[in-house]
């Protein structure tokens, strides 16, 4: 699916431009928006389009609270216009996105017991507990760089830049026989709102870095 959306994503980006060798590039690409690659499209000396479309590497695992919790990160996809003040230096506007409508999904496993807002709850009561991390599928995206893949066989680029999103937002569920429970729901949602409130609104910001090896044709 992933693959398919990168397929898409870059075609409808790039299919109307009338794409030649000489202003031309593709790149590899590492940082936070995970692994991936780019296309670049020289319109002018100026001005370049970019399609960049990155896939996190590894679902890593945390513990909050003594509960064993595995992620499931989306894949992010950003299109910007890069305009070059001078050869080298680059300004950059356009979006940032992310897959899955922006949710982060967790699954957290427990032994024991745990507590709920003042009630306490056995691991085979609760089963598995569910919870969404809900991001901004779509950001406006600003950010500078150095480096022009267009008219270059080899080039190297770097990325530093911020998508604009809003304070992302907690669901918690749960699998086990007491999941459809009046008080547990209750409690549940106490831990929920819990979690809300301690989230910073700086994390409605997400950073951009990344380095990024392009190899132009024609260059």
């Amino acid at each position: 699916m992933r693959n398919r959306l990168t397929f898409l994503f870059v075609s409808l980006l790039f299919a109307p431009l009338g794409v030649s060798a000489q202003n031309f590039a593709v790149a590899a690409q590492a940082g936070s928006m995970g692994l991936g690659g780019s296309v670049i499209y020289g319109v002018n000396s100026n001005v370049n389009v970019r399609g960049t479309v990155g896939i996190m590497p590894a679902q890593p695992d945390f513990t909050v609270d003594e509960v064993d919790f595995s992620s499931d990160l989306p894949a992010f996809m950003r299109a910007t216009v890069d305009f070059y003040p001078t050869g080298f230096f680059y300004l950059s506007g356009g979006g940032l996105f992310v897959t899955s409508g922006g949710d982060i999904a967790v699954d957290g496993q427990f032994s024991g017991t745990q507590d709920f807002d003042g009630t306490t709850y056995t691991a085979a009561e609760v089963g598995t507990l569910l919870g969404v991390f809900s991001l901004s599928s779509a950001m406006p995206y600003l950010g500078i760089g150095f480096g022009n893949p267009i008219g270059r066989s080899v080039g190297f680029a770097l990325d530093l830049g911020v998508g604009f999103g809003s304070v992302p937002t907690v669901e918690l569920g749960a699998t086990g026989p007491i999941a459809n429970d009046p008080t547990f729901i209750n409690d549940l949602n106490a831990r929920e709102q819990e979690f809300q409130a301690d989230i910073p609104d700086v994390l409605k910001y997400y950073p951009v870095i990344a380095i990024s090896l392009s190899f132009g044709l024609g260059g």
